[in-house]
């Protein structure tokens, strides 16, 4: 608990961390449901109010979840319907919710929970949602660089460790790869430099780069490309080749030719 001046009134500001095996939304709803008693009980010159909710990430990945999974099913029965019975695209639709229902289970009898690193697991599996991408404009062996600043979703410092796919292009790069990630709220995040060396011309590189702290993982689509072609043009009505020769040194040297050729 600390007491500073907020807005040039004065507040008191009391941070509310959650145990380890908490579950973050409860925590969340619990401390609503005891501003609101508070906000009731205290006279009207006294103000309490939530100011920082970390925990809305959380809901946006579960908001995404279940809409990425219904987007799925529709489709998935929709496009199958076209071409076989519509029984046949219901079984093979069904194939989600039962991986889901699967993957809940063996996290209850392993002991995981509904956290950031699952949720983006879970993410993963019907089709991986990006944070941001980044694209980057390099010449043929030549290395471009682009920044940008990160921090993390709490008010503390975490380890992170940031690195590439397996399956992504060798010509991409990341600085720094491991350190601690600035805390929420700070002015100055974490800096990354993501780097881009093509080898080859004429493809664009697609990689993916992630972050990822204890409780946190970003991830970025980063692609590759190169400057726009531009065909060299060659005026020719002002080209001249200077031999050194004078005229008559060039009449000659041409009068020889001439009597060089043979006769039809």
């Amino acid at each position: 608990m600390c007491i500073r001046d907020s807005d040039g009134t004065p507040a008191i500001i009391i941070d509310v961390a959650k145990a380890r095996d908490a579950d973050a939304l409860r925590v969340l709803d619990g401390v609503a449901a005891l501003v609101a008693e508070e906000t009731a009980r205290l006279p009207d010159t006294i103000t309490v109010a939530v100011v920082q909710d970390v925990t809305s990430i959380i809901r946006d990945r579960l908001l995404m979840l279940v809409q990425n999974g219904v987007i799925g099913l529709v489709l998935v029965i929709g496009v199958m319907s076209l071409f076989f019975r519509p029984g046949f695209a219901i079984w093979a639709a069904m194939g989600l919710p039962v991986a889901f229902a699967g993957a809940f289970i063996w996290m209850a009898l392993t002991g995981l929970s509904l956290n950031m690193m699952t949720l983006v697991a879970l993410l993963m599996a019907i089709g991986i949602v990006m944070d941001d991408s980044i694209v980057i404009e390099a010449k043929l062996h030549h290395t471009s660089s682009v920044s940008f600043d990160l921090n993390n979703v709490e008010p503390e410092s975490v380890p992170f460790k940031a690195f590439f796919s397996a399956d992504s292009p060798l010509e991409f790069n990341v600085f720094p790869a491991t350190g601690d990630l600035a805390p929420y709220g700070t002015s100055e995040g974490t800096t990354f430099i993501v780097s881009f060396t093509p080898e080859d011309y004429g493809r664009t590189s697609v990689g993916t780069l992630f972050i990822q702290t204890d409780e946190m993982l970003w991830s970025y689509e980063v692609r590759g490309t190169h400057p726009a072609y531009a065909k060299p043009s060659l005026d020719t009505s002002k080209s001249k080749i200077d031999t050194g020769l004078t005229r008559a040194q060039l009449r000659a040297m041409q009068g020889k030719r001439t009597r060089a050729r043979p006769s039809q």
